[in-house]
């Protein structure tokens, strides 16, 4: 009877014993088992959460770069490394003072970090060039660019083999990579999606896990020796960060897509002078509202508006008007806007991608 568990017990032992609030939209997470400490990365505060093991309190909340996303432990040195998704850049924090010594410049979209304690090194994987950054600790320089598949996203190190696992989300594939060349020795398929991955030490296998088709590929590190296929150079990570924004980032693009959407609403709707049954000149219902210089060539259409009837009158009817132009114009243009600012990171990305917002705009 002395070694008996009782009911309440055990329903205390598997039981929460306690909630920590920290900034908002936590993902990443990192222990530093030197001293007792959970890191957290806050993606939208631009933060990170330290909790002591000890109280499970925060302790200290370090400001990083835009929308930190993953975090690695280096435990030689006592650093951890942030990767920040949205700045191209990852933040490295020192446990013993809580604050960044220093900003190390990687690829486009970072996501996914591992820690090489054997080399000491970090691979950072950057989700939009199809890329990983290795970091030397020592430097914290990059000291090389491995390229990989399609939006490389989670990424594991195997100190059994001193190989790293790239999980590439948007091709189906693994990329190994050796921490003694920098170069990728095998490209292996897993299922569809694959967006999480972990290595089990004892058995020398890495667990991939399938969003897209529901499963789980292990696969062992013995047998990774096939021959690296090339990478696809049609990057679709880009696109679909058009179609898979981020939450806080559409918020902010629906905002201002409908003020100004309403601002140009307000301007057509005095050109076309619906609240003439109202009472009230132009410049009356713009008061305050439209710049005098607009306003001169607001009172210079309306004044036109006799002839430019005249025009749709004789004319057809699927012929736009200047002013139908004008407003169909206008709204493209935010609209495209509001498409590149929902996920895109880079100018350079926007002119990429700039053939789709524009289609896409003049279909919506």
């Amino acid at each position: 009877m002395l070694f008996a568990l009782s009911a309440s017990n055990a329903v205390h032992a598997d039981a929460v014993n306690g909630t920590v609030s920290v900034g908002g939209a936590p993902w990443g997470v990192a222990y530093d088992s030197a001293k007792g400490e959970i890191f957290v990365a806050n993606s939208g505060g631009n933060t990170v959460s330290i909790i002591t093991d000890s109280t499970n309190t925060v302790v200290a909340t370090v400001t990083v770069g835009s929308n930190p996303y993953d975090l690695g432990y280096d435990s030689a040195r006592g650093e951890i490394f942030v990767a920040n998704s949205f700045s191209r850049s990852v933040s490295v924090i020192s446990d013993s003072s809580n604050q960044v010594v220093a900003t190390v410049s990687v690829g486009s979209g970072p996501l996914g970090v591992a820690y090489d304690s054997v080399r000491g090194e970090i691979f950072v994987a950057n989700s939009v060039t199809g890329t990983v950054s290795v970091i030397s600790d020592s430097s914290n320089t990059v000291v090389a660019t491995v390229t990989v598949g399609s939006s490389p996203g989670p990424v594991v190190y195997d100190s059994g083999t001193g190989e790293v696992f790239v999980v590439n989300r948007n091709s189906g594939m693994v990329s190994v990579i050796s921490n003694s060349t920098n170069s990728v020795v095998a490209t292996l398929a897993v299922g569809n999606k694959p967006y999480g991955a972990a290595y089990d030490s004892n058995r020398g296998t890495i667990i991939v896990s399938n969003y897209g088709d529901s499963t789980l590929s292990v696969v062992s590190d013995s047998s990774n020796k096939s021959p690296p296929s090339s990478p696809s150079t049609n990057d679709s990570s880009l696109l679909q960060q058009v179609w898979v924004p981020n939450t806080t980032n559409t918020v902010v693009a629906v905002g201002v897509t409908s003020v100004v959407t309403g601002a140009v609403s307000l301007i057509f709707a005095s050109i076309g002078d619906p609240l003439s049954g109202l009472g009230g000149t132009l410049e009356d219902k713009t008061k305050g509202i439209i710049p005098d210089n607009i306003k001169q060539w607001l009172d210079e259409v309306v004044s036109s508006r006799n002839e430019v009837e005249v025009e749709e009158k004789i004319g057809s009817i699927f012929a736009p008007t200047k002013i139908e132009m004008l407003a169909y114009v206008t709204s493209i243009v935010v609209l495209m806007f509001s498409f590149s600012y929902v996920k895109v990171v880079t100018l350079d990305q926007i002119w990429q991608l700039l053939p789709v917002f524009l289609i896409t705009g003049v279909l919506v």
